[in-house]
């Protein structure tokens, strides 16, 4: 067993992430806080995010913007996966958290 609560915290500008490793699995607490934007502050000078993301939303929203164009908002309850090629910000005063979950075993 292991706990969120004892990860290291990683900051990018308004943007904490906690991350643990179990049997094969990464999971990585993230939270958005309120004003918050992937590309001001974790983007470090992209303008999308190139990665895809498979998210549960915790609590607050979050809002999400493809290159195509197409945008949508997450909202607690939400599972989902985020194609790479995005770009994400908090909607109004209260922080976004969500979970993102990761196979990392390489299969």
């Amino acid at each position: 067993m292991t706990n969120l609560k004892d990860a290291e915290p990683r900051r990018r500008g308004r943007i904490t992430a906690r991350q643990v490793e179990l049997d094969g699995w990464r999971v990585t607490h993230v939270e958005f806080g309120a004003g918050a934007r992937w590309r001001a502050d974790a983007g470090a000078g992209a303008e999308w995010c190139d990665v895809p993301h498979r998210v549960v939303v915790l609590s607050g929203v979050l809002e999400v913007v493809l290159r195509t164009g197409a945008s949508y908002r997450l909202h607690a309850g939400d599972v989902v996966d985020v194609p790479a090629g995005h770009d994400a910000s908090t909607v109004g005063p209260q922080p976004c958290t969500f979970l993102e979950l990761e196979d990392s075993s390489g299969g």
